[in-house]
């Protein structure tokens, strides 16, 4: 066969195998819808069965003695576990939504083909005429292998009020002589008086308002901490929690006026909080050592709900030396932030 005959017969077939490709990736099974970062991260997921995409016929399932867990954390990470293995490796959903990078059993890349609150179905190509996708079940954590550290801090802080306590029973003392707690008749009394002034007064609906701010820092030193929290609530009440390994959990609580809080949230907005991304990582190789260095980083995490936006933004390395000196390129107004509730807190 003559040299330009070869050359010409090895492009056609070239070609035709990759147009074959793109066919069956558009026609067939794509392309996907875009899913939203922030519903993926800290969610837990476990495998059940895969599939052949074009048949539908499923190739491998999960018994009792194949366990596959997959964890997207908030810090780029992808933590694993496979038949009683932990492994960790980096994760990342690309700009457009629909492709997941992260390494399992030699393959990198995954289409997102579904993607719910209960349902996760990844995608991989073996060749041009091969598919398959890999079908995950959501888990909540009790059912899940992978055990929070012990200076990993909580995702959600519920206040209760303590049962038994009248909020009302040491109200009307003051430091006067003849000082007495107010009877039970005259509290209801009062309590008459202000309903009958709140019902001629007009309601004013306001928005909703909570502000957390939790974690930063590192885990060492002689008196490790290991929470360090601050929640400012709808109502004013902001509760500042503190807990070293040394001294024990130390909470302090106090009220503020309305309008303390919705001048912090005004100044909040003026710093762009909610056109923040939702998780600013390492871009360097110092910073990647690092994170893994002693003592090792605590993540802060800032969480403001007003109305119906909300918005958390979190940074893996904190140390509150502000943005000139950290690790990681991050938004500067973030430092003032930062500052402005811890002042509110004081």
């Amino acid at each position: 066969m003559p040299l330009k005959s070869f050359i010409f017969c090895c492009c056609f077939c070239i070609f035709t195998l990759a147009d074959s490709y793109n066919w069956l990736k558009a026609q067939s099974l794509g392309p996907y819808p875009p899913i939203k970062e922030a519903k993926l991260l800290q969610s837990k997921w476990k495998y059940t069965y895969t599939t052949h995409s074009q048949t539908n016929t499923i190739v491998h399932k999960a018994d009792k003695d194949y366990a596959y867990y997959i964890f997207f954390k908030y810090d780029g990470n992808l933590h694993t576990f496979l038949n009683g293995k932990y492994s960790i490796s980096p994760w990342q959903l690309n700009e457009e939504g629909t492709q997941l990078s992260f390494e399992f059993r030699k393959i990198k890349q995954w289409d997102v083909v579904e993607f719910t609150n209960k349902t996760l179905i990844l995608e991989y190509y073996m060749h041009a005429k091969a598919s398959y996708r890999y079908h995950f079940v959501a888990v909540e954590d009790k059912h899940a292998p992978f055990k929070l550290e012990e200076h990993e801090l909580p995702d959600v802080i519920v206040l209760k009020q303590i049962p038994g306590k009248d909020p009302n029973q040491f109200r009307g003392i003051t430091d006067a002589p003849g000082k007495r707690l107010l009877s039970q008749r005259q509290i209801k009394r009062d309590e008459r008086r202000k309903a009958k002034a709140a019902r001629k007064a007009p309601k004013v609906e306001l928005p909703f308002v909570q502000i957390e701010l939790v974690g930063g820092g590192f885990y060492g030193g002689l008196n490790k901490v290991l929470r360090n929290n601050i929640t400012i609530k709808n109502d004013g009440l902001i509760v500042k929690e503190l807990q070293t390994e040394l001294e024990g959990l130390y909470v302090n609580k106090k009220k503020v006026a309305r309008a303390s809080i919705d001048s912090l949230v005004a100044f909040i907005e003026s710093r762009e909080f909610f056109n923040f991304q939702q998780t600013y990582t390492c871009q360097s190789e110092d910073c990647q050592n690092r994170i893994s260095k002693s003592p090792r980083p605590i993540a802060l995490r800032i969480a403001i709900t007003h109305g119906f936006r909300r918005k958390v933004v979190m940074i893996p390395i904190w140390d509150g030396k502000g943005h000139q000196h950290s690790l990681i390129d991050y938004p500067p107004q973030l430092d003032e932030i930062v500052k402005a509730i811890e002042n509110l807190a004081l």
